[in-house]
């Protein structure tokens, strides 16, 4: 009876394929991938500047607070990293004199105003250069930041 149950015990062990050395190692667990980001525009020549009277597409963004605008024409979307959808507007947009422009409109029960302006400007947190320089009024809440031509 020993002798039966020991070769049935190696016969299992026999058949049984190896353990690796790894199969005790805990599961790879996979990278995990920000909730949202806030896209910054790429850098344009110095020759890029307003075109008057054009259709004109503008990325618009600000540091501390962080914040954005996309600009097609008369409408505005502005964005935080809170509020990724963003705040659909239209305003009534006007060329400036030496390539600028100022969008301005009502949204809800606030004012807003856009305005952009030809200059260098850095948004302070990346290496990146633009060539206009924006200030953004909705409410009683000011935002200064960088703009350039979208693509």
């Amino acid at each position: 009876m020993k002798f039966a149950i020991a070769s049935i015990v190696l016969l299992l062990a026999a058949c049984s394929a190896p353990e690796s050395a790894t199969s005790n190692a805990p599961e790879p667990v996979p990278a995990l991938t920000p909730a949202a980001s806030v896209e910054l525009p790429r850098p344009v020549s110095e020759t890029e500047v307003l075109e008057p009277g054009a259709p004109q597409a503008l990325r618009v963004v600000g540091t501390e607070p962080f914040w954005g605008l996309q600009v097609q024409d008369e409408a505005l979307t502005f964005t935080t990293p809170d509020d990724q959808v963003g705040l659909q507007m239209r305003g009534i947009r006007t060329e400036v004199a030496g390539g600028g422009l100022d969008i301005s409109g009502r949204s809800g029960a606030k004012d807003f105003s856009l305005k952009v302006r030809p200059g260098e400007c850095s948004d302070g947190m990346s290496d990146m250069e633009f060539t206009m320089t924006a200030q953004f009024r909705i409410g009683e809440s000011d935002y200064t930041g960088c703009a350039q031509a979208a693509k």
